[in-house]
């Protein structure tokens, strides 16, 4: 199986992948790691933060000897692996993408802060103008975004839907527990085990 790479939302660290990372080894994923970006308060834009995601694809790959990893990202942790693959050389490292309650359109939350990469959030930013322009920017790398309707931080929660993408959604209340929910945890589990 593919090595597998987590990346975490706004304060927040690897630690919140806990449940669904023990679910993964569990289930005979052999190598699951979590990295932790810092700051994770958005202090920082999305792009320092992209690179920080590459750093850990390349240790990630590194560790386990592979060509592809596979990886699964949370909130605002989906945006920083977004630009790692549009803009960086994430999409020759990465097999699969889970986006988990990406806010991939913006969220009007991101208007209660003035830092970079929460200003980076907002609806029609600069950064998600580019993010969403459109064409294949994808390559090889098979995407899929699971929300939730519910989602009170991604608002409006559609936000998280993401084209080209295989979309599913998940009757969960809160944003955070869309990571320790049963159905999206085996969901993440049955994405990542299919065969190329």
């Amino acid at each position: 199986m593919h090595p597998i790479l987590l990346v975490h939302g706004i304060n927040d660290t690897g630690a919140r992948f806990d449940r669904m990372r023990s679910v993964l080894l569990a289930r005979g994923f052999g190598s699951v790691q979590a990295i932790n970006i810092t700051p994770s308060d958005a202090s920082i834009t999305l792009e320092a933060m992209g690179e920080q995601v590459m750093d850990g694809l390349r240790a990630c790959q590194e560790a386990a000897g592979t060509q592809k990893v596979d990886i699964v990202a949370f909130s605002m942790g989906a945006l920083a692996v977004r630009h790692a693959l549009h803009n960086l050389d994430g999409r020759s490292r990465v097999r699969r993408f889970i986006s988990v309650s990406g806010p991939h359109h913006g969220t009007l939350a991101a208007y209660l802060s003035w830092k970079s990469g929460t200003k980076q959030m907002r609806p029609s930013s600069r950064f998600l103008r580019d993010l969403n322009a459109g064409g294949d920017r994808w390559g090889d790398v098979e995407v899929f975004s699971f929300w939730s309707p519910l989602d009170l931080v991604v608002i409006p929660a559609v936000s998280s839907a993401l084209e080209s993408a295989h979309n599913r959604t998940f009757p969960v209340a809160l944003h955070h527990r869309m990571l320790s929910d049963d159905r999206v945890i085996e969901a993440v589990v049955q994405t990542l085990a299919r065969a190329d």
